[in-house]
């Protein structure tokens, strides 16, 4: 999938002052379309726009979890799971093996941190068809052996700039790089 691709796929979902940026959901998405994923968990929804994004990239194919259902927009389009998403993401992983599925892709946007990265090790241990895992608000260099990094240079140069171009200017000032989204590939 080419940046313009996603773009045009992608680019009628507003981009809200908080939440994952275009060039962190175009990273996490190109890579599960490299790593031949069908399928995506999704763990932390807030406001919903990155969840509209994977619908719109994988149709039919996206669980998503939510802890508070009251982050949800009135009337939001498509089934979300409330409750922890450190029990319910690797539940549904499980689900989705049982009905076959062979490669999947897991982006955490909640739970957070330490947590996100012990749900990473458990989905990326016991269940061979996870491909990517995404993490967001993840840093890189700490250690903990990601593929790729949202802030990569080059990456920012050739892809970033121009997907988050909608972002609005004030969180953009605040964060040049984005927030960052931290990527394992099998």
């Amino acid at each position: 999938m080419t940046p313009d691709e996603f773009d045009a796929r992608t680019s009628m979902f507003p981009c809200l002052q908080y939440g994952m940026w275009p060039s962190e959901l175009y990273l996490f998405a190109s890579a599960c379309v490299d790593a031949g994923v069908t399928a995506v968990v999704e763990s932390g929804v807030y406001n919903g726009v990155s969840t509209q994004v994977l619908h719109a990239l994988f149709p039919g194919q996206v669980v998503s979890v939510e802890y508070d259902k009251s982050h949800l927009p009135k009337d939001f389009p498509f089934p979300v799971q409330i409750g922890d998403g450190a029990v319910l993401a690797p539940r549904a992983i499980a689900r989705m093996v049982m009905l076959g599925v062979t490669a999947i892709g897991v982006l955490l946007d909640g739970p957070k941190s330490l947590r996100a990265r012990a749900i990473k090790d458990q989905c990326v241990h016991d269940y061979p068809a996870v491909r990517v895992v995404g993490i967001h608000d993840h840093k890189p260099g700490l250690g903990f052996g990601e593929t790729s990094h949202s802030w990569n240079p080059a990456f920012r140069e050739a892809v970033g700039r121009h997907l988050d171009a909608r972002v609005p200017l004030a969180s953009r000032e605040a964060h040049p790089k984005g927030p960052g989204l931290a990527l394992w590939i099998r």
